[in-house]
């Protein structure tokens, strides 16, 4: 009986077209939940990377600047995962329903995102994203009790100015280590 249904449909398929005229045919019929251009929301990116580590084919890369972290993202080499979507904390990366990535320079499937740096109050080393630390200090005030949060803040300003190596030296020095909540 399967040779019955396969006779059937190579009948079929000589009547009627199987492809479409691309480009001049009608547009495509995109299905629900199609994995397609995964697109950056520039606003909402804090440049943490966590996209990059996550880019199984890495066509997400970090390249990092004198005072710049640009994050480069580069079509040509997407697999469209959706990888990226699941792990960006800030929900900036979201895949789309666009397929259509054809150009003429290899140059026009690639999207950047420059986020300027902070330097270490210390030691002048840059070591993360303005936008980063910011959305951290708005997240652990959220976080925190009422009571203590006015003192809380004012370490957080403190600490938030150093790297990380300095605030580990440092922080006995300024009163902002962890220990003194406890």
């Amino acid at each position: 009986m399967p040779s019955f249904l396969l006779l059937k449909e190579m009948i079929k398929a000589l009547h009627r077209c199987v492809t479409t005229r691309y480009p001049f045919g009608p547009p495509a019929t995109i299905i629900h939940g199609y994995r397609g251009q995964p697109e950056i929301d520039k606003e909402k990116c804090t440049g943490c990377g966590a996209c990059a580590q996550a880019c199984s084919t890495e066509a997400i890369r970090i390249k990092q600047g004198e005072d710049t972290r640009i994050i480069d993202i580069f079509y040509g080499k997407c697999a469209f995962c959706q990888r990226c979507e699941d792990v960006c904390p800030e929900d900036a990366i979201r895949l789309t329903e666009r397929f259509e990535l054809a150009g003429y320079e290899k140059e026009s499937l690639r999207v950047y995102n420059e986020l300027k740096m902070s330097k270490c109050a210390n030691c002048g080393h840059t070591f993360f994203p303005d936008k980063q630390i910011e959305i951290m200090k708005k997240r652990v005030l959220e976080n925190i009790k009422a009571n203590i949060k006015t003192e809380v803040q004012s370490d957080l300003e403190k600490y938030s100015r150093y790297c990380v190596n300095c605030r580990r030296s440092l922080s006995f020095t300024m009163d902002t280590h962890t220990r003194k909540w406890y």
